[in-house]
Order: C-alpha cells, then sequence, then structure tokens
C-alpha cells in the first residue's frame, strides 16, 4: 500500500518542497502545482441529495399596477406617459385615463411581482401616483 502522502519536489511561489494527502489511487500530481490531477475528478459528486422543502412552488400568480387620480397631472400628460410606458395605443390609453378619472384609479397592466414593481417605479418617476395589489 503507497504512502498516502506524496511529496511534490516543485515550487510554487518560492514555496519550495511541500507534502500535500493524495488518495493512495491517484499516484500523481500537476506540474509544479502539487494539486492532484484526478482531484478534480473524484471531487464531482455522482448523486445530489436535494433538500426536502415545504415551500409551495405555484407560479406567481401576478401583481396589479394601479395607477391613481392625482390632482396635479393633466389627463394629456396621463395619457402620454401610458403610451411612452407601457405601449398602448391612443384608444386604450385615453380609456386608462378615463377610467382613473372617472372611478379614482385603473389598473394598468398585471405582471410578475419584479416587473410590477419596476412598472411602478417608472410610474414614480414620471410623477404618477402608483401602488401594486395582487391580482
Amino acid at each position: 500500500m503507497p504512502d498516502p502522502l506524496y511529496r511534490l519536489k516543485g515550487s510554487v511561489s518560492g514555496l519550495g518542497h511541500r507534502t500535500i494527502p493524495v488518495p493512495h489511487e491517484i499516484p500523481y500530481c500537476w506540474p509544479m502545482t502539487g494539486f492532484p490531477l484526478q482531484a478534480v475528478r473524484s471531487a464531482l459528486p455522482t448523486t445530489v441529495d436535494l433538500p426536502e422543502v415545504d415551500e409551495d412552488l405555484t407560479p406567481d400568480r401576478g401583481w396589479n399596477v394601479v395607477v391613481w387620480n392625482d390632482p396635479v397631472n393633466l389627463m394629456t400628460y396621463v395619457v402620454y406617459i401610458l403610451r411612452k410606458l407601457f405601449g398602448y395605443n391612443e384608444e386604450k390609453a385615453t380609456e386608462l385615463m378615463l377610467q382613473v378619472h372617472n372611478n379614482g384609479r385603473a389598473i394598468v397592466a398585471t405582471e410578475p411581482l419584479e416587473k410590477a414593481e419596476f412598472e411602478c417605479f417608472r410610474l414614480h418617476r414620471h410623477g404618477l401616483w402608483a401602488t401594486m395589489e395582487e391580482a
């Protein structure tokens, strides 16, 4: 049975001789590194044990992006922003703007959480009042 310690005579960054543990079936090393060549292949797991998780993995139902009526912005500006940010045509943007004006709010998009947060942030940056709610 070979000795489990293998003496490497190379020099790495001026370290000189080093003794490194090597499994019995790996009698050679990469030159000048002291790292067993087969250790890379043998270090990879053959099976992976997945942890048991009690999380619900159902897909996100989505979040509504809600624009609220405010006393500051003009109706034409709201239409312009809805067209610019969401790509709505003139008719759809006007319909949503009138819904905001008459009902006090309108759902302008339904997106996954991160996308809804991003759209809400964009509406805030353009001066509109916006929130999110679960769909």
